[in-house]
């Protein structure tokens, strides 16, 4: 089990709500986010790593290891 954070986004990708949850893997957060977002964009971390967007449509991709990113190269603060 890994701790995983979304951030659901506005319409503007503004921050709305950080939820952090415990999930079996990354294929599980995906699921988890589908739940949460409710027809909202959401943000999939695991740690500092940021694994996908989930667009508010429902498209997402696990990318983590073909485009990394982490909080600090974003300018967010753990």
């Amino acid at each position: 089990m890994s701790r995983y954070t979304f951030r659901i986004l506005d319409s503007n990708a503004l921050l709305v709500e950080e939820v952090a949850v415990q999930c079996a893997d990354d294929f599980a957060a995906l699921d988890k986010a589908a739940l949460l977002a409710a027809g909202r964009s959401v943000e999939i971390w695991c740690g500092k790593q940021l694994l996908t967007h989930r667009r508010a449509d429902g498209e997402a991709a696990l990318d983590a290891l073909n485009r990394p990113q982490t909080w600090a190269a974003m300018g967010l603060r753990s």
